[in-house]
């Protein structure tokens, strides 16, 4: 593990963000991202921008605006993809007829 104790005394804003990712990251159970882009809850939800701006227009998914920029919070994408999910009716078993021919 490397040593994250010695911040330089300038670093520019990315060096910043990669550097407290990294720290984050080394605490178990804690995540790194809590707000995303609208690219980057596409990319999760494997959605196009548009439809998840619908989305948020729509009130499906809660929304968090800073400024002008609309971010929407991970929990949040996780929650939609829950609700939207549909149990499986039923599980698949073998019927006599399958293994009959020796599929089991």
């Amino acid at each position: 593990m490397e040593d994250l104790t010695e911040i330089p005394e300038k670093m520019t804003r990315a060096e910043f963000e990669d550097l407290y990712n990294r720290a984050v990251s080394s605490v178990p159970g804690r995540s790194t991202t809590i707000l995303l882009s609208v690219k980057e809850a596409s990319v999760r939800l494997r959605l196009g921008k548009t439809t998840v701006y619908a989305l948020a227009r729509e009130r499906e998914i809660s929304t968090v605006r800073i400024g002008a920029k609309i971010l929407f919070p991970a929990a949040e994408i996780e929650a939609y993809i829950k609700r939207r999910t549909v149990p499986a009716k039923r599980q698949f078993t073998a019927t006599k007829a399958w293994t009959r021919r020796g599929i089991k």
